[in-house]
């Protein structure tokens, strides 16, 4: 019976669970530093443990945030699965940036960790097409349940040593950094089509895109987009309608559909903006 340690947190974490916790031949422990997610895992009989210090014969990383020791890493063998189709996209919130970089395909990678960045020997890949109409939230919530279909076969056949690692092409590898809030202010110097992927790319649980008006943050929770080749003042509002409040950028205008006034998380009336008003640039 082999030993496997699951380490991490969130939706990534909960969606190897629910693949892992069906074995009868492992015996499962979790790392977690979700301290109500660990109380609830206790609760439901499973085995928590405080460190990745063990005998354990696998463990798989899932949105597990710690930087592990590289003297660690050498004798242990750790994978991880990381939302992006490595070599492509090392580091922090990968799909998110391949959304915005219009990537023709999104996908997730189930690869051994050694001391570098995402860089360890791929296990196992899944791709699928980028339709350039469907959310991140939608990518996200479809990689977990992929995990959860695919994750506990992937461990039995790597542990047998039926699936072998292969080396990433370095070659083709990119990096990207983790994203903070101010990422997800509306840049309306941006191109429409970036608009429109920026929009795509963040959803719950990342941020609404917002801008600043008189000192308030407003969240777009819902956005058109209208193409025009005239050129004009950018990150002003140059039309209200029925349809909403129009915001000029590069090559057209983002149609702020539904607003939120992020203080108070209340909708706010399209009355409340001016035309020819400017959006605040984010310092």
């Amino acid at each position: 019976m082999a030993k496997i340690l699951l380490a991490g947190e969130g939706w990534g974490a909960k969606a190897a669970l629910h693949s892992l916790k069906i074995t009868k031949i492992h015996q499962l422990f979790i790392l977690t530093n979700n301290e109500e997610w660990r109380d609830a895992l206790i609760q439901d009989g499973f085995l928590c443990v405080n460190s990745m210090e063990g005998r354990f014969d696998l463990i798989i990383c899932a949105a597990w945030r710690p930087i592990i020791k590289r003297s660690f890493l050498a004798s242990a063998r750790v994978l991880n699965i990381h939302y992006t189709l490595l070599p492509a996209y090392r580091g922090m919130h990968g799909t998110v940036w391949a959304i915005l970089n219009n990537e023709p395909k999104l996908g997730f990678t189930i690869h051994r960790m050694n001391e570098f960045i995402d860089d360890g020997p791929i296990v196992y890949q899944y791709a699928i097409d980028n339709d350039f109409e469907k959310t991140a939230t939608w990518y996200m919530e479809h990689f977990n349940q992929k995990v959860q279909e695919v994750l506990l076969q992937i461990v039995d056949g790597y542990l047998s040593g039926n699936i072998p690692e292969i080396p990433q092409d370095k070659s083709k590898a990119s990096w990207v950094g983790r994203r903070k809030l101010k990422d997800c202010a509306i840049d309306f110097t941006r191109s429409l089509d970036y608009q429109k992927a920026f929009f795509r790319a963040l959803n719950p649980p990342y941020p609404y895109p917002f801008f600043i008006l008189k000192n308030q943050i407003f969240e777009v929770h819902s956005a058109g987009f209208h193409h025009s080749s005239v050129v004009t003042d950018y990150g002003r509002i140059l039309n209200i309608d029925d349809e909403g409040v129009w915001i000029s950028c590069d090559k057209g205008y983002i149609i702020c559909k539904k607003i939120i006034e992020q203080d108070s998380g209340k909708a706010i009336s399209y009355d409340y903006f001016k035309i020819g008003q400017f959006i605040e640039k984010l310092n």
